[in-house]
């Protein structure tokens, strides 16, 4: 299949999950919608599951690419801290965009079958810690920064930018504050944990 076509398949299928939910979206409005027959849908994807599943490492690693490690690792000082809310931000926002798909993987993870997604995610961390991580991570013990970054950072982010609204409305926040709550509890937590694993 050529990438061209393999692109107009995801994109569709990120429309029709992001508008349908995994039960609701339809594999032949993908195909209409990629201008590609089902069939050929099937014949490289197999399952609607690994159609989502296709979309979820397209996802983690346009988010991996897109990580500024230098700024994420400067939360020592003032100036540091400031690069490091910006990347953070970025992350956010990156993930706000995806929202619908998050939430779907999310959903779908939680049934508890072989397929987990969201486990995979261990995976990814593993290879980046041995591989473009490497200088960030550092001498620390791989499998604890696996384990610090899912469980201090992305779980939370995730949680964040699916919460975020109906919490805001629930107690009445603004954005900007819920923002700067969130911040302050990842400097509390996250960075707090690279600073303990470092010293």
């Amino acid at each position: 299949m050529s990438e061209d076509a393999k692109e107009n398949i995801l994109n569709a299928a990120e429309k029709e999950f992001s508008s349908k939910g995994f039960d609701g979206a339809r594999v032949d409005q993908i195909a209409r919608v990629a201008g590609v027959n089902k069939a050929l849908i099937y014949y490289y994807f197999k399952s609607k599951k690994e159609l989502l599943k296709a979309l979820y490492v397209r996802l983690v690693e346009s988010g991996f690419k897109s990580l500024d490690l230098e700024a994420l690792g400067a939360s020592d000082t003032e100036e540091g801290e400031e690069l490091t809310h910006l990347a953070l931000h970025r992350i956010l926002n990156f993930l706000g965009r995806h929202r619908d798909i998050l939430r779907i993987v999310f959903m779908e993870s939680l049934k508890g079958d072989e397929q987990n997604m969201l486990l995979d995610l261990a995976d990814y961390y593993m290879k980046a810690a041995e591989g473009d991580f490497k200088e960030y991570v550092g001498d620390v013990d791989k499998k604890q920064f696996v384990i610090t970054e899912i469980f201090t950072a992305l779980m939370p982010m995730i949680s964040y930018v699916l919460l975020k609204d109906e919490i805001q409305g629930r107690m009445s926040i603004t954005p900007e504050d819920m923002d700067h709550y969130f911040m302050n509890s990842m400097k509390e937590t996250h960075f707090q944990s690279h600073k303990n694993v470092r010293n």
